[in-house]
């Protein structure tokens, strides 16, 4: 795979789990995690030296954005995860990478998530006082 293929497969995919991954199953995920690893793995490894600094920032945004899309709230343990089981070195890269790391991350999530991330707090919120609810419905009818 030459270095535009890499690019080019890495944007495609990750492109596509971002507009899909409400829909996907578990097998659907195992099979995207499977991808995933190999692009984080094998082949960024094999491609990193031949890769501008923008490359480097757009892969890394993108691998942000399918932890978000995959694990939601839990996305900051599954990087963790990736950390080290891929023993990426990954304060390193974002040091060499980003001016400000923490505060270049946390605006892309802001700009691709903010929204997002509000929604799902307020869905969460709403599914909680629906169990409430419902369990306080439930305690009535037994009494």
């Amino acid at each position: 795979m030459t270095k535009g293929q890499f690019v080019k497969g890495y944007e495609t995919f990750t492109d596509k789990v971002s507009a899909n991954h409400e829909d996907y199953s578990k097998a659907d995920w195992k099979a995207k995690d499977d991808q995933m690893d190999n692009f984080v793995d094998q082949c960024y490894p094999k491609h990193e030296s031949n890769l501008t600094d923008e490359e480097k920032k757009t892969f890394w945004i993108k691998y942000f954005k399918y932890k978000y899309d995959r694990h939601g709230r839990n996305v900051l343990k599954a990087i963790e995860l990736d950390v080290k089981k891929f023993e990426i070195e990954m304060d390193q890269a974002m040091e060499d990478l980003f001016d400000d790391p923490d505060e270049d991350l946390e605006q892309i999530f802001k700009e691709v998530y903010g929204d997002d991330i509000e929604k799902a707090l307020d869905d969460f919120q709403k599914g909680i006082n629906d169990i409430s609810n419902k369990i306080k419905e439930w305690l009535e009818e037994g009494k």
